[in-house]
């Protein structure tokens, strides 16, 4: 079977129960989306039935303009963006400093600072869900933080907002399952 198959090219072994529960979801999830990706069999697989309260959530972000004298680039003599997020962990707010290659990066950037996490991005994927002037995109995203990987995925007609959100959903399954408390 060719779940099966490609469940063995990930490294995992599955036996008859255990592929046959992960059909039965697969039949779902396929029933829902257009496209399934690495990263949808992978949480499948990972079941990540993890109870997410919402600790960190994002408000808005601003990007700080640069003139001439004030640019900044990387070692590359490429621009670097420079926005100011503001995210809201436990009812607190914060508005942090972040620095990327654009936008998204800045603003993730930002949301590890206030975190005090070392979250590691290892997949992202943004795909349109709908058409037109109010088209949907939905993100997707896989990190890895202590040798375990989490899912998140968002869908807003503002690509930086999906991108976000589907971030902050990781950071949540993160923060929820570690327990750990951000002062």
């Amino acid at each position: 079977n060719a779940l099966k198959q490609k469940f063995a090219e990930f490294g995992v072994e599955l036996d008859a129960e255990k592929l046959s529960e992960l059909f039965a979801k697969f039949k779902t999830l396929a029933e829902s989306k257009k496209f399934i990706v690495d990263a949808d069999l992978m949480g499948l697989l990972t079941d990540e039935k993890i109870e997410v309260s919402p600790i960190v959530k994002f408000e808005s972000h601003s990007i700080q303009d640069s003139t001439k004298e004030n640019e900044l680039l990387d070692e590359d003599a490429q621009k670097i963006t420079k926005v100011v997020a503001s995210i809201v962990v436990r009812g607190k707010h914060y508005h942090e400093i972040g620095l990327g290659n654009g936008q998204i990066d800045a603003i993730l950037t930002a949301i590890n600072k206030v975190l005090d996490l070392k979250i590691h991005l290892s997949d992202y994927g943004l795909q349109a869900v709908s058409s037109g002037t109010d088209a949907k995109a939905c993100c997707k995203v896989s990190a890895e933080y202590e040798g375990v990987t989490y899912y998140g995925s968002s869908v807003n007609t503002d690509i930086i907002v999906a991108s976000v959100n589907a971030y902050i959903e990781v950071c949540n399954k993160i923060l929820t399952k570690q327990g750990e408390d951000i002062s």
